[in-house]
C-alpha cells in the first residue's frame, strides 16, 4: 500500500509528536509499505533523513520552528507549508497518489487530504 504521512512534527525535533511520527512511519515501512513523509524542513534533518529507509520530503524554509514564530508569522509559514503540500500531493497524484494519507498531527495540513477527497486518518495526542 502506498501511504503518505504528513508530519507537521518529526525528528530531529524532540516531542511526543515527533517521536510517534518516527515510529509509526518505522513501522508502516517495516511491514513492506511503500511509504513517504512530508514534514518541514528544521536545522540537522540531513541526519534522520538518511538513517531511515523510506523517503522524507521536507519543505518550507529550512531553520524556521513555527511554534517559535509569533501568530501573523505563524500563519503565513502555515500558508506557504499548505501551499507547498498541495503542490506536492498533485505531484504525487500523477504517479497514482497516496492509498492512504496519515495526518499525524490535528493542523492546518489536515485539511489537505479532506480537500483532495483522498482517503485519510487524523492522529489526536493529549487529554
Amino acid at each position: 500500500m502506498k501511504i503518505l504521512v504528513v508530519a507537521e512534527d518529526f525528528p530531529p525535533n524532540q516531542g511526543g509528536i515527533a517521536e510517534y511520527s518516527l515510529n509509526l512511519s518505522n513501522a508502516f515501512s517495516a511491514m513492506g509499505h511503500d511509504l513517504t513523509v512530508v514534514t518541514a524542513h528544521v536545522e540537522h534533518d540531513e541526519k534522520i533523513d538518511a538513517a531511515v529507509d523510506y523517503e522524507v520530503i521536507r519543505i518550507g524554509q529550512k531553520g524556521v520552528r513555527q511554534q517559535r514564530l509569533g501568530l501573523l508569522f505563524r500563519w503565513r509559514a502555515n500558508e506557504r507549508f499548505r501551499k507547498e503540500l498541495h503542490k506536492l500531493v498533485d505531484q504525487l497524484g500523477e504517479d497514482g497518489g497516496p492509498d492512504l494519507t496519515i495526518v499525524t498531527s490535528v493542523s492546518e495540513w489536515a485539511r489537505v487530504p479532506i480537500k483532495r477527497g483522498m482517503q485519510y486518518a487524523v492522529c489526536v495526542h493529549g487529554g
